[in-house]
């Protein structure tokens, strides 16, 4: 059940994907100026305490970039690139992508009629009350 509850999660994350990277961004924000708001408290002065809160994060753009990992965006920025080199490669030599097509589709449909006659002929019953009990009789000619 958990799997199921993940993949919701990146589905809408992915789906909702400006609002997902959004409320990142307003949670990152949150917990900086907590921090800043604390080491003010602390007696720190306001550019201090934010050269440091941000020194300590690491990077907030970052953070914000494996946080999107997370969320699948990473999967489809690459599915995204793949289809525009795939459909640009494919606008640059047509007669090579018309080869292509040809050469797929010939091989599904021979592909899908040889499972048919297999099917047909192998793999199906035959359309008999007790085909296990049919026999083959036939007369020899002596001449």
């Amino acid at each position: 059940m958990l799997w199921l509850q993940r993949l919701a999660f990146r589905v809408r994350s992915v789906v909702l994907r400006d609002r997902t990277t959004r409320e990142i961004e307003d949670e990152l924000r949150f917990h900086v100026e907590r921090e800043i708001a604390e080491k003010v408290r602390q007696g720190m002065g306001e550019s201090a305490a934010r050269t440091s809160t941000l020194r300590a994060f690491g990077g907030v753009q970052r953070i914000k970039e494996e946080v999107g990992d997370e969320h699948g965006f990473r999967l489809l920025d690459q599915l995204r690139q793949d289809l525009q080199f795939t459909a640009r490669a494919a606008l640059r030599s047509p007669g090579f992508t018309a080869i292509v097509i040809v050469t797929l589709a010939l091989g599904v449909g021979a592909t899908t009629a040889i499972f048919s006659v297999v099917r047909g002929v192998l793999l199906r019953e035959l359309p008999f009350a007790s085909p296990d009990q049919l026999v083959r009789v036939w007369v020899e000619n002596p001449s």
